[in-house]
């Protein structure tokens, strides 16, 4: 019986992201993207509550994409590291 145990190397993994491709219409009329929590400030004092608002959405989104992209990560190195 041989013992493996002290050769515990993975081999290479390659994780493939794909690009979204966009399909809109024309794209003449861009919507305003959500400002930043640091550019709320330099927003006029009547618009800061509705810009405070959009930030938090935006800040929500991305954090929630990049759980998406992490969960996806580990589920591949997971499955790769089931030999």
């Amino acid at each position: 019986m041989e013992d493996d145990e002290g050769d515990l190397e993975l081999g290479e993994v390659t994780v493939e992201l794909k690009p979204r491709a966009k399909t809109g219409g024309g794209g003449e009329e861009s919507v305003p993207r959500a400002p930043r929590l640091e550019e709320v400030a330099a927003l006029p004092p009547l618009l800061q509550g509705q810009g405070l608002r959009a930030a938090g959405k935006r800040r929500k989104k991305l954090q929630k994409r990049a759980e998406k992209i992490a969960t996806k990560l580990s589920e591949t190195l997971e499955a790769a590291m089931q030999f």
